[in-house]
């Protein structure tokens, strides 16, 4: 393995706990302010920013597809 395989692997670990951290503090009831989470991790800005924006993605289409069959008359 070469150092940069190294090093994107130990990126990718670090991202890995940064959003398991993000999940334990909103599983725990805590509301997270995504800006400053992205601040206090700027390393990984760009990652975070299309993880949250993914996640709202996400969000969005589950209660769309919750609501669906509201709206289906069959």
């Amino acid at each position: 393995m070469s150092s940069d395989e190294q090093a994107e692997g130990e990126h990718e670990r670090q991202l890995d706990e940064i959003i398991a951290e993000y999940y334990r503090l909103s599983d725990a009831g805590g509301v997270v302010d995504q800006n400053e989470f992205i601040q206090r991790n700027p390393d990984f800005a760009l990652e975070l920013k299309e993880f949250f924006a993914d996640a709202r993605l996400l969000h969005s289409q589950d209660h769309s597809d919750s609501t669906e069959h509201l709206l289906d008359p069959t």
